[in-house]
């Protein structure tokens, strides 16, 4: 490992009938304003609820936790989906109850969970801000976790994050963690597997995030002037993405001032996607832009009326016909309980908890170009 880097790098109801949905969904679909993006909305057709994503490093692919029933028993799974012919293929599946103990935050191409935890007795002997965090990789088939936490993982210097910082893993390079300072909205990134070395420190970042490099996942750091540095894996280095270059500017000017809080994005070559207010900011590298509501499923009905306090209880409970509702909606009405994610080198996605679907977002200029990815 390099010691005398520079500091800085790279300037340069069921209540709800179902035929009730279908008049009130055909009404609201006629009134949706048009979206210069390409969006395509793929329903989760699965007996199970995506309750949250969860960063796969495989494009074309996507990872999450999911809910299942037997009976009047619950259970949760970590399960990949491949992103093909207009449909989510489970790939690979792990038990939930496996990770009990610990938290999983990327699914690795291999089927590895790289996860966190905590050593909830050690935190109350102990000052550190990162709570005695222990990592590991979970492998699903051999039912073994390897712990691989370096040994001064819970001794980087502040500001550091409570839970777990964005995290990539190589068997290279070991571990890479990206800690975003939100005052001085500097990302120093860290690396190693015995113990943790300090590589880089970004410039200011006008905002952060995922993006799909040759295939491999990448953490992002755009900068004022627009660069957008990516995580290389050859190197074990932050570096310019030249394929980001034109969509890097766009979003910085979209941007414009730093913000109060970082910006969050999903990228690919040709588009970006971020939350901007009560918004999704959909941008393109022609400087097409364009902005989505987040609406609320459990409080508005697809006309526009409120639903009574009964009905949202009963479809929080059991939120099947809410699924329903989402396959007569456009990909352009999407929920507020929704995250934001790359699907491949050439497009992103948002995936609305809500009506359970992925809405795959397109570069105005590629139409419906089909993602790449694998088959089981």
């Amino acid at each position: 490992m390099e010691r005398n880097m520079p500091r800085y790098i790279g300037i340069a109801p069921r209540i709800v009938l179902i035929g009730a949905i279908g008049i009130a969904a055909t009404s609201a679909c006629a009134q949706q304003p048009k979206v210069p993006f390409p969006l395509r909305a793929i329903t989760l057709e699965m007996d199970a609820r995506l309750t949250s994503t969860r960063m796969s490093s495989e494009s074309g692919t996507i990872a999450g936790i999911c809910r299942r029933r037997e009976g009047s028993t619950f259970y949760e799974e970590i399960i990949k989906f491949s992103i093909e012919d207009g449909e989510l293929r489970p790939v690979f599946t792990a038990p939930r109850p496996e990770l009990s103990e610990g938290f999983p935050n990327l699914l690795l191409a291999d089927n590895r969970i790289l996860m966190s935890s905590r050593n909830y007795q050690e935190i109350e002997q102990s000052a550190s801000s990162l709570g005695n965090v222990i990592v590991q990789l979970f492998d699903a088939d051999l039912k073994t976790a390897e712990d691989i936490t370096p040994s001064n993982y819970n001794e980087l210097p502040q500001p550091a994050p409570r839970i777990f910082p964005a995290a990539l893993w190589s068997e290279r390079f070991g571990l890479a963690l990206f800690i975003h300072d939100e005052e001085t909205r500097e990302v120093s990134f860290w690396q190693g597997k015995e113990t943790l070395e300090e590589v880089q420190m970004t410039p200011p970042s006008l905002a952060t995030g995922w993006a799909f490099i040759s295939g491999r996942l990448a953490y992002t750091v755009l900068t004022g002037d627009g660069t957008v540095l990516a995580y290389d894996y050859e190197e074990g280095r932050m570096v310019e993405s030249e394929a980001h270059r034109a969509i890097g500017s766009e979003v910085a000017q979209f941007i414009g001032e730093p913000q109060e809080k970082p910006v969050r994005y999903a990228l690919a070559e040709g588009v970006a996607v971020f939350k901007w207010n009560s918004d999704y900011a959909l941008v393109g590298l022609d400087g097409t832009r364009h902005l989505i509501e987040r609406m609320d499923a459990l409080g508005k009905r697809p006309g526009g009326s409120t639903r009574g306090s009964i009905e949202g209880m009963v479809l929080a409970h059991d939120p099947g016909a809410l699924k329903t509702e989402g396959r007569l909606r456009p990909p352009n009405v999407i929920n507020q309980l929704s995250s934001i994610l790359p699907v491949s080198e050439t497009q992103v996605g948002i995936f609305d908890v809500e009506y359970q679907r992925l809405i795959v977002i397109s570069p105005p200029a590629l139409g419906t170009t089909a993602v790449p990815g694998r088959r089981p």
